[in-house]
C-alpha cells in the first residue's frame, strides 16, 4: 500500500510539472519545486512506467497481414472457407441478425458442419415461424450431416404442411436416393395425377419402375413424360436409367439424327455425353457429323468416343474412315488405324493400302504395315500379309508383336525351328513381352534342344533376322 502511493504521488507530480504556466500570478507548485534531476532505473523486481505502456502500431494496416474485408466481401470473391470463417466471427458478434443465420447456415452446409447449418435453420424457424424455405434447408443439412431417417421425417412434415409439387418432388428425389423403388414409384405416381402439369413426377416413374428392372414399363412412362413437355433425353441422365440406356425398350425413344444435330455447339463434355447416348442407335448416316467433331476437337476423351461410334458401324462409313487417315495429326492417324485392324474387315484392305503409300511417318507406317498385314492375313492373303510383317525393322515396337506372328504362322506350317527362332528374336527385342511358357517348352522338347537360358538358347536369341536361308526365305 505505502508502495502504491508513492507511485501515485510520483506521476501526480511528474504531471503538474508538465502542465503550462501563466506569466503572472502566484507561484506553481512547480516553481516552488527542486529543479529535477535525471530518473533513476527502476529496480529490477518490477517494471518502468515506459514498460508499463503499450508499444504504438508502427505497421499501416494496409500493410499487414490482415484481411479486413466483411464475410459478405468474401462470400462474393466465392472464398467459401475463408468467408466461413468471417461469417462465423460476424455471426457471434451480431447473433439475433435473420440475414446473418440464413449466410452461414447457407456456408456451413456448403463447406463446414452440416449439423450446424441445421441448428441455424432450427434458430430461423423458432424466430420468424416455420417456411417450407428453413423446414427443407433443414432437412437436407441433416440428411447430409448423417441423419437421414430424420430428414425423411422432416420431409413428409413438409408434405403435411405444405403439400406442394415442390414438397413431393423433395420426398421422392430422397427416396430414389436409397432404392427405395417401390414407394418412389408410387408417390410418383400418385403426385402426376396431382400436378400434371409437372413432367417430373411421370419421368420419376420411369426412374423407379427401371430401378426395378421394369424397363418396358419404364419406357411407358418416360414416353408420357416427353409428350407431356419434359427435355426429350433428361431422362438418359437419371438413377438407373442412365446405365440401362442400351436396353431395346430404350432405343424408340433415342433418335441418331436429333442426337447428332447441333453437337458443335456443345462443349466437350456435353458432346462426349451426347456420344455415350448414340451408343445403341448408332447409323453410317450420322458417321459425317461424329468424324466432323472428331476431327475439329482435341480433347482425347471425345476423339476416343467418337471413334468407337465409328467403330460400330464399321466399312460402311469408309469416307469417314479415309477422312481420319487424312488428318494433319499423327495421333489421331495412329489411333485411327488401331481402330480399323480392331474390325478385322477385309473391306477395309484397299483404304488403308492407299494409307501405305503417302504414310510420311515412319512409326506410323510400320503401324500402317502391321494393321495391312493383320488385314491380308484374315483375307486369306498369306503371301502379301507375311511380306509386310516381315519389313517391319527391329528398333520398332511393333517388332516383336510381328515376329510374334510369324512364329505362329511357322509353327501352324510344321517349321517348328523358325518358330522358336522368332519367338526368340520377339524376346531379345523385348523381354517383357508375354509368350506362353508352356508353347516355348514344347517347341524346344521337339527340337531337342535344351532349356531356355543356356548357351544354346542365349545363341538362339541373338541371331537377327535374315542371317540364315531360312529367315531370308519368310
Amino acid at each position: 500500500m505505502h508502495r502504491a502511493h508513492l507511485l501515485l504521488m510520483s506521476l501526480a507530480g511528474i504531471l503538474i510539472a508538465s502542465a503550462p504556466t501563466a506569466t503572472s500570478g502566484p507561484p506553481s507548485v512547480a516553481e516552488e519545486a527542486p529543479p529535477r534531476t535525471a530518473k533513476a532505473p527502476a529496480p529490477p523486481d518490477r517494471p518502468s512506467l515506459q514498460a508499463l505502456r503499450p508499444e504504438p502500431a508502427t505497421t499501416p494496416i494496409a500493410e499487414q497481414n490482415v484481411d479486413v474485408r466483411s464475410c459478405a466481401e468474401m462470400v462474393a470473391a466465392g472464398e467459401e472457407m475463408p468467408a466461413l470463417l468471417a461469417c462465423r466471427d460476424e455471426l457471434e458478434y451480431n447473433p439475433g441478425s435473420p440475414e446473418m443465420m440464413r449466410l452461414v447456415a447457407r456456408l456451413e452446409f456448403d463447406s463446414g458442419d452440416p449439423l450446424r447449418s441445421a441448428e441455424l435453420w432450427q434458430r430461423l424457424i423458432d424466430r420468424e415461424g416455420w417456411s417450407y424455405e428453413a423446414a427443407r434447408a433443414k432437412a437436407m443439412a441433416v440428411w447430409r450431416g448423417g441423419a437421414p431417417l430424420e430428414a425423411e421425417t422432416i420431409f413428409r412434415q413438409i408434405i403435411d404442411r405444405s403439400p406442394t409439387a415442390a414438397a413431393h418432388e423433395d420426398l421422392v428425389t430422397y427416396l430414389l436416393a436409397f432404392d427405395r423403388c417401390v414407394e418412389a414409384a408410387g408417390l410418383a405416381a400418385q403426385s402426376a395425377e396431382r400436378f400434371p402439369e409437372h413432367c417430373w413426377f411421370q419421368e420419376s416413374v420411369g426412374v423407379a419402375e427401371a430401378c426395378q428392372d421394369h424397363h418396358a414399363k419404364a419406357a411407358e412412362a418416360i414416353t408420357k413424360a416427353i409428350a407431356a413437355g419434359c427435355p426429350r433425353y433428361a431422362w438418359t441422365q437419371r438413377g438407373a436409367l442412365s446405365n440401362a440406356l442400351d436396353r431395346a425398350e430404350y432405343r424408340p425413344l433415342l433418335r441418331a439424327q436429333e442426337l447428332a444435330q447441333g453437337l458443335r455447339q456443345l462443349d466437350d463434355n456435353a458432346c462426349r455425353r451426347r456420344m455415350d447416348l448414340l451408343k445403341p442407335v448408332m447409323s453410317a448416316e450420322v458417321a459425317p457429323a461424329i468424324t466432323d467433331e472428331i476431327l475439329e476437337r482435341t480433347t482425347a476423351s471425345v476423339r476416343f468416343a467418337g471413334l468407337g461410334l465409328l467403330s460400330r458401324v464399321g466399312s460402311q462409313s469408309l469416307p469417314s474412315w479415309k477422312r481420319l487417315l487424312a488428318s494433319d495429326d499423327f495421333l489421331l492417324r495412329k489411333y485411327t488405324l488401331r481402330r480399323i485392324r480392331e474390325q478385322h474387315d477385309p473391306a477395309f484392305i484397299p483404304l488403308v493400302e492407299e494409307h501405305l503409300e503417302r504414310e510420311p511417318l515412319p512409326k506410323n507406317k510400320n503401324l500402317t504395315r502391321y494393321v495391312l498385314g493383320d488385314l491380308l492375313l484374315g483375307a486369306g492373303q498369306i503371301e502379301r500379309g507375311e511380306a509386310l510383317l516381315w519389313e517391319i525393322p527391329e528398333d520398332d515396337l511393333l517388332f516383336p508383336v510381328a515376329r510374334l506372328v510369324l512364329s505362329e504362322r511357322a509353327e501352324a506350317a510344321g517349321d517348328d525351328a523358325l518358330a522358336l527362332k522368332l519367338v526368340d528374336q520377339a524376346k531379345a527385342t523385348s523381354p517383357t513381352v508375354y509368350v506362353d511358357p508352356q508353347r516355348v517348352r514344347r517347341l524346344r522338347e521337339v527340337l531337342s534342344l535344351p532349356a531356355e537360358g543356356n548357351a544354346a538358347a542365349t545363341e538362339a536369341t541373338t541371331d537377327r533376322p535374315g542371317d540364315d536361308d531360312a529367315t531370308q526365305e519368310h
